[in-house]
């Protein structure tokens, strides 16, 4: 099994996609179920997965979709994990998923991404995230396990690290931690319950990736001290 786990591929997890691929003319399975309306934010990742693994292909992940052609990696962009699961059972498509990475297909999960692939449901009993209640009206009241890759839980963007505004064409925060938010805070508290319940989890910090190289799990930290950092107190 072959996983790229990361809390953000634009900036951390493209640095380590070498790991897995030399040749060239990949076709990519490209899931944007978790956030479908920032094309921008789509089009930079797909331009990163090109810069980074030379993709000749990408295929949008669609209700309709038969995976008939030979996919060589899938991409699963940030976003809202419970629609990311929804749309993917909705469509009768998460089973497929599973057996595509069981026999050894590439997953790069980003952020949501990163989280349905491992044990998703202490998520759900223990982070007390505030639940959309629109999308639960709209898709059903069902919260589905993970891909569960991993059995731990994958919780990515826990850091108390975020970066301040650059002053160029980057004039954003290089990652927006919402660490300031009641959500957030609440985010950090779930993972001390999981914790203290005895939960298997595992951390991804802003500058962290998980890689699963033939089952072996892998963590690395990026040296990102070209930027500015602040520590969140």
């Amino acid at each position: 099994m072959y996983l790229l786990l990361c809390s953000d591929f634009l900036h951390i997890g493209l640095n380590y996609t070498k790991h897995f691929f030399k040749e060239k003319s990949l076709t990519c399975l490209f899931i944007s179920y978790a956030l479908e309306n920032d094309e921008s934010y789509i089009n930079a990742n797909k331009q990163a997965l090109k810069n980074s693994l030379n993709i000749e292909k990408f295929i949008d992940l669609t209700a309709n979709y038969t995976f008939n052609d030979k996919i060589d990696l899938i991409f699963v962009n940030g976003g809202n994990p419970n629609l990311l699961l929804e749309r993917l059972h909705k469509y009768n498509q998460f089973k497929r998923i599973k057996e595509l990475v069981a026999s050894g297909v590439l997953y790069i999960g980003e952020s949501a991404g990163a989280i349905i692939a491992g044990d998703y449901q202490p998520h759900n009993l223990f982070l007390n995230i505030e639940k959309d209640m629109n999308l639960i009206k709209h898709y059903g009241n069902k919260f589905y396990d993970g891909f569960r890759f991993l059995n731990n839980f994958i919780a990515p963007h826990a850091s108390k690290l975020k970066v301040v505004k650059l002053g160029n064409e980057f004039a954003r925060e290089f990652y927006k931690t919402k660490s300031g938010s009641n959500k957030y805070s609440r985010y950090l508290n779930g993972i001390k319950q999981l914790k203290k319940h005895k939960y298997k989890y595992t951390t991804l910090g802003n500058n962290e990736v998980l890689l699963v190289l033939n089952n072996k799990e892998i963590k690395r930290t990026y040296n990102w001290s070209k930027f500015p950092i602040l520590e969140v107190k």
